[in-house]
């Protein structure tokens, strides 16, 4: 909605010709978000007087409307208002009002939303038009989901009867979740509920049938398990599964929205542009929206600067509000000054993306190591020639379909590959494990350690990508491990005993690790520049 329809329905439900001078300036700079004393000061009226018309124009709205109207819910008001008058079949067919039953548990403040609009016009013709049942906000985590689901339903509200919204951060059991939407949808009456979870989701199919009801479930990925691919329950939570069944295959009249970081397995078979199970795949920001954001918090640089920090963390919003803030408290705002620094992963950002990275499989690690060691996107083929031990092509599609499920990899027409954020990331972790690995004492056999499954450095790579590995992997790792040991001369040492120790390994026990030990050897050799290491690979040989 524009400000300039939104001042002709505040003029037509206050029965006014036009707004006064000043409330129209008022109402104007509040739409913009522009506090009262910025309002005065750019106008040069007194800031009370800016603050009393505002008050007064607020309850104007608030009584017309029959609706508590304030400063910082306007947009959203009005919003609904005008979907209702778009859509006055749903209030006939369902004996909706403008104003549903509605809960709103714990659902943020999004009157400063903004940035998502091509997704909202969607997502309001599934729920509107369309009339879905299920709808799924995938994404990761920081990308907005939550925020989307809550302006999406003050936007269609006005289609509904009932509006209720919950987060499943807490993972309540199901038995606990219907037993509360029953006595919601029932308008708090006493009645006696079945017993058993089964009961209590036929009964809530009754009221989904009967009532046209809004139901939003945020923070699904709660429900499922960590360390196991994509979409596994936890104990005693597979009921959800067959609730979202029987939501996406039953006839009703209602609608449930979801956001997860995982896609839930049961949606898969139910899905398509013409059934009534929809997914919607949330990505970044767009640069003027992602621009808009770090404009806001106070951040400064040029054009091309601020684009490449957008461009860095994928207009991940979380992950762009905490760099602002970070560069505001060590930068004092300056966009040039921090991305001087060459870091792009810091406390915060390392935080999001650890929460990630700590659900996933053995399997999805593995594949995330490497995608981070082959630095650009590679084909399913050679992403097999890497991983040891070897996966089979089916057991590698399904790890794949799940990380892509977790919205933690991309496919393009190369290939697969990682956001550079997460790619940062993941090579830390990659030169910590192997670090941690290195300084430990040496042990009989090293056929299971972390060396021997992931190349530190591919001699195959192209040219560009092994001079990018060498530096970003085996540098790092190297710098660290001599702090460690006190000396260059210690680390090989230490090096040199491993290889010794490794080479009384079969070759097929010690994988990778005789190159990693090698080639770390090599880049020594650059450092102590004190004698020839050639003889290493012909050992080796």
């Amino acid at each position: 909605m524009t400000v300039e329809e939104a001042v002709k329905i505040v003029e037509q439900v206050l029965g006014q010709t036009r707004l006064t001078k000043v409330q129209d300036l008022v109402f104007r700079q509040s739409w913009g978000g522009q506090s009262y004393s910025n309002i005065a000061k750019e106008s040069d009226y007194d800031p009370g007087y800016i603050k009393d018309i505002g008050f007064k124009l607020w309850k104007a709205l608030s009584v017309a409307l029959d609706e508590k109207v304030t400063k910082f819910n306007v947009q959203a008001v009005l919003e609904r208002y005008q979907q209702a008058s778009y859509h006055p079949q749903l209030k006939q067919a369902f004996n909706c009002s403008a104003i549903p039953d509605a809960d709103w548990g714990e659902a943020i403040d999004v009157s400063n939303f903004c940035g998502r609009e091509p997704e909202l016009e969607v997502l309001k013709q599934w729920v509107l038009t369309d009339r879905c049942h299920l709808i799924s906000i995938l994404g990761m985590g920081g990308i907005g989901k939550t925020s989307l689901s809550v302006k999406l339903a003050e936007q269609v509200q006005s289609g509904f009867e009932f509006v209720i919204w919950r987060s499943l951060r807490d993972a309540p059991l199901l038995s606990e979740l219907l037993t509360m939407l029953l006595q919601f949808f029932s308008k708090q009456q006493a009645e006696s509920w079945p017993e058993t979870e089964r009961g209590k989701l036929a009964r809530l199919m009754d009221y989904l049938q009967k009532s046209r009801c809004l139901l939003v479930l945020d923070n699904f990925d709660a429900l499922f398990v960590s360390g196991q691919r994509v979409g596994v329950y936890r104990d005693g939570y597979a009921g959800y599964g067959e609730l979202l069944q029987r939501i996406g295959e039953i006839r009703h009249n209602s609608c449930l929205i979801l956001t997860s970081r995982d896609k839930p397995l049961e949606t898969a078979s139910l899905q398509g542009e013409s059934f009534p199970v929809r997914e919607l795949q949330l990505h970044g920001l767009r640069p003027h929206a992602a621009y808009k954001l770090l404009s806001a918090k106070g951040l400064n640089g040029s054009e091309e600067e601020v684009n490449h920090l957008v461009k860095s963390y994928q207009g991940n919003p979380l992950a762009l509000r905490i760099t602002a803030t970070f560069i505001q408290n060590l930068f004092d705002g300056n966009v040039a000054d921090f991305l001087s620094q060459g870091v792009v992963v810091f406390t915060g950002i390392r935080q999001l993306l650890k929460q990630q990275i700590d659900r996933l499989s053995e399997q999805e690690q593995a594949v995330m190591y490497w995608l981070a060691i082959d630095r650009e996107p590679v084909s399913m083929a050679e992403l097999q020639s890497d991983l040891l031990p070897l996966r089979s092509t089916s057991v590698l599609l399904e790890t794949l379909e799940s990380l892509r499920g977790r919205s933690l990899i991309e496919r393009t027409t190369e290939g697969f590959t990682q956001q550079p954020v997460m790619m940062e990331y993941i090579t830390d972790q990659l030169v910590e494990q192997a670090y941690t690995e290195l300084i430990q004492p040496i042990q009989a056999s090293q056929s299971q350690s972390f060396l021997s499954h992931y190349a530190l450095m591919k001699v195959t790579a192209k040219d560009y990508i092994r001079e990018s590995q060498i530096r970003i992997i085996v540098k790092a790792l190297v710098n660290r491990a001599i702090a460690h040991f006190g000396s260059k001369q210690k680390l090989f040492d230490q090096l040199s005993q491993r290889l010794s120790q490794l080479k009384t390994e079969p070759a097929s026990a010690s994988g990778y690790a005789v190159d990693n030990i090698i080639n770390l050897l090599n880049y020594l050799q650059v450092e102590l520049a004190d004698s020839d290491f050639s003889h290493l690979q012909n050992d080796k040989e």
